[in-house]
């Protein structure tokens, strides 16, 4: 008997399907809300808002809650930081950097390398893109839960435009006394504590008094 021959077929002209790759699709967890821990009084003359905010809320988005408070545009208002003894003016964005702050920067950019650069570095190396100046928040201020607290909330100035265009000056009017509150109603809190008696008169005093009469 003669040996079987295996013939091995090959492929001719016949493709295989093409495996589809299944992409995966990552879905983005949507970031949590802020911790609201930040308290603070919008104040101007006689008007008082209590806001509850955090301290990585931008200048620009507490005027935007303040105007929709107030039914104003949020260029018609101006804010204010008290933290200081100053009042300073809360802008939404940063500050361009000066050319000697810029110039700083380098230097101590240079001395973490270890060495200075030289002027061929420089040229080889490419300017980079001027960066758009980065939203300010009210943290960026001072205001914090740690002096900013539902205890003791911070004070930030409101301040309106006028009809001829310009910002009318800071006014704050301080608070009124409290008015005192009657027993009657003070019987009825939680930590009344009652007056204490009066004293007791003197019984020979009231004697001698009767005597000379």
């Amino acid at each position: 008997m003669g040996k079987s021959k295996s013939k091995s077929k090959g492929k001719k002209g016949k493709k295989g399907k093409k495996s589809k790759k299944t992409k995966k699709v990552v879905v983005e967890e949507p970031l949590p809300p802020p911790v609201l821990n930040t308290f603070v009084y919008i104040r101007r003359k006689n008007l008082t808002l209590c806001l509850e905010t955090y301290d990585l809320q931008t200048v620009k988005e507490l005027k935007i809650q303040v105007a929709t408070i107030l039914r104003q545009f949020p260029e018609d208002i101006t804010l204010f930081a008290m933290l200081g003894k100053k009042e300073e003016e809360m802008i939404e964005k940063e500050k361009p950097k000066s050319e000697e702050d810029k110039k700083k920067e380098e230097k101590e950019k240079s001395r973490s390398r270890g060495k200075k650069d030289s002027k061929n570095d420089r040229k080889a190396r490419a300017p980079s893109p001027p960066k758009p100046p980065a939203d300010m928040t009210i943290g960026q201020y001072g205001y914090n839960p740690v002096n900013a607290s539902v205890f003791k909330p911070a004070t930030i100035g409101l301040t309106y435009r006028g009809d001829d265009g310009e910002f009318e000056k800071l006014e704050i009017d301080p608070y009124g006394e409290f008015p005192v509150i009657p027993e009657a109603i003070k019987m009825h809190l939680r930590n009344y504590v009652p007056p204490p008696p009066p004293p007791p008169k003197n019984r020979q005093a009231n004697n001698k008094s009767q005597k000379k009469k």
